[in-house]
């Protein structure tokens, strides 16, 4: 395998061609997986062979099958080609070549039985490869990302994203180890294409144990043919069968397909239920009370004098996440939309009025720029579902999501913070 994160300052050779090789043993037990499957290739391709792990493994696994590879890197070439037994040496031809420069049409079309992609892609960024000016790139395409994607690093892609493409549209099995983020990007992009496979499975593979490498890595396996569009997860490459699936749904990748079809039903269609957020108000001292007998107490300590139709039962986002079902605090609302004028407190609700504008230096110190130009004592976040009585609200910063149905209490909505 070459994955050019695992040290923390790399050569240029570990960062350009990758020097962390496949162990063979790895590399035999996918072999054995795929055999014990009933995948007999009469051609494999190993898209870079590096010192030739795939290639040996493959030509042990698969007597009556020849196997071609390229690798641009003729240290790596040399060590592979040596490690050939004589008796292989005419069921093996290696060329010293870039992938994307090769011919690979002429080589498949020449090819007598089923063909196997086998191997491990180089694991590095077309973007390192530009800053070190390899020759080891993908061509420059348009890969339909906009300006802003662009700017912000969307369209840098894994080289080995780019080849095995290229190899998905040769219509022969497929069975690569990758990064698993690599996988469902791959997958998401054909099925969003209507493309399908036969079948598609991603084999959990230990890349710490076998790499030192801390990311998540697979076995890719893709067969030809039309099937659903549906990958099967296992956890490892022993598994009999699969945990979990992950699957092509509504126009999106979902990762638990069970779950997914499980509470379809419930999924809203564009438009009908957007997600909303809490009331941004950035002035917790002031706007946040705490009920003291027959008043309310500020954040600085301070009774406060308000109108009880301007104040509501409040949660946030960390009481959410820990279940807390009974606000401790209210919020002090001041508009009902975003935009409204709050002078007109001034006569619906003078002591809130009056109250705000005791505080107004503090009120006019908070930072986002969201509250310039707009009323004194903006909020935001505010409209008629801020007041709907019930709710379903999840806590948008925690680590778990935890879902949950908030109704009113002692009559009033609850209202929410921003985190939720």
């Amino acid at each position: 395998m070459r994955y050019n994160r695992l040290m923390a300052s790399p050569s240029r050779a570990v960062r350009e061609f990758g020097d962390f090789q496949t162990p063979l043993p790895l590399a035999q037990q996918v072999v054995a997986r795929l055999r014990a499957e009933g995948v007999s290739p009469g051609l494999v391709i190993e898209p870079s062979c590096g010192r030739g792990a795939f290639v040996r493994a493959a030509l042990e696994g698969f007597p009556e099958a020849r196997v071609l590879s390229v690798e641009i890197n003729p240290e790596h070439l040399a060590i592979a080609q040596q490690a050939l037994e004589p008796a292989h040496a005419g069921r093996c031809t290696l060329f010293e070549s870039n992938f994307f420069a090769f011919d690979w049409p002429d080589r498949i079309t020449d090819a007598a039985g089923p063909l196997l992609v086998l191997g491990n892609p180089p694991w590095v960024t077309n973007a390192e490869l530009g800053r070190l000016a390899s020759a080891n790139q993908a061509p420059k395409a348009n890969r339909g990302q906009r300006g802003i994607e662009a700017l912000t690093g969307a369209s840098n892609f894994e080289l080995s994203e780019a080849m095995l493409a290229t190899c998905l549209d040769w219509g022969g099995t497929v069975a690569v180890l990758c990064k698993t983020a690599i996988a469902r990007k791959l997958l998401a992009g054909a099925w969003r294409a209507g493309r399908r496979f036969a079948r598609a499975r991603i084999f959990r593979v230990d890349a710490a144990a076998h790499f030192g490498a801390s990311v998540e890595a697979c076995l890719f396996w893709l067969e030809p043919g039309d099937g659903e569009a549906i990958a099967e997860v296992y956890d490892d490459l022993e598994a009999m069968g699969p945990s979990a699936a992950i699957a092509w749904r509504d126009g999106q990748l979902v990762a638990d397909a069970d779950a997914y079809d499980r509470w379809r039903h419930l999924r809203a269609e564009a438009g009908e239920a957007p997600w909303r957020s809490g009331v941004k108000h950035d002035a917790a001292a002031v706007f946040e009370l705490e009920a003291a007998e027959n008043d309310y107490r500020n954040g600085l300590g301070e009774v406060v004098e308000v109108e009880r139709d301007h104040v509501y039962p409040l949660l946030k986002g960390a009481e959410l996440a820990r279940g807390v079902a009974t606000p401790r605090r209210a919020l002090l609302v001041p508009q009902r939309t975003v935009g409204e004028n709050t002078r007109l407190l001034a006569e619906t609700a003078p002591k809130t009025w009056a109250y705000l504008e005791r505080n107004g230096d503090r009120l006019a110190a908070r930072a986002s720029r969201v509250y310039n130009g707009r009323a004194p004592f903006s909020v935001f976040g505010v409209g008629p579902y801020t007041f709907a009585p019930w709710k379903v609200a999840v806590a948008g910063f925690a680590k778990s999501l935890r879902f949950a149905v908030v109704g009113p209490v002692h009559g009033a909505p609850v209202v929410f913070d921003d985190t939720v």
